[in-house]
């Protein structure tokens, strides 16, 4: 958090646009922020997955950082298959049913207008 946040302040510092370096460094901490919501959707189904093939009990003090690195790409690989499948899709039905406009979206929401 602490490492994300310092990013943020060095790059909202600078008056002028940020250096192609410093978007290379950022792109995976860019990447998790588009790909959030999916990540948190996900990353239960993958946890358990593990879970059931190595309980927390039988992983080996040296085998925990491997073994969540391995989490952490699994959770990234199940998010983006997510957004790429389900979530891309629906969003853009749902843009082209609501047609865009403000209106139709205010119409969409169940809120009652009183």
């Amino acid at each position: 958090m602490a490492f994300a946040t310092s990013i943020y302040l060095l790059g909202s510092a600078r008056a002028a646009a940020p250096s192609a370096r410093l978007l290379a460094a950022t792109r995976p901490l860019r990447w998790l922020g588009r790909h959030s919501y999916e990540v948190y959707l996900t990353h239960i189904v993958v946890l358990a997955a593990m879970r059931n093939v190595v309980d927390r009990g039988g992983l080996s003090y040296a085998a925990r950082l491997p073994w969540l690195a391995l989490f952490l790409a699994l959770s990234c690989v199940a998010a983006a298959l997510m957004a790429r499948f389900v979530a891309e899709p629906a969003n853009m039905a749902l843009r082209r049913w609501l047609g865009g406009s403000t209106a139709a979206a205010a119409r969409a929401l169940p809120i009652a207008a009183e």
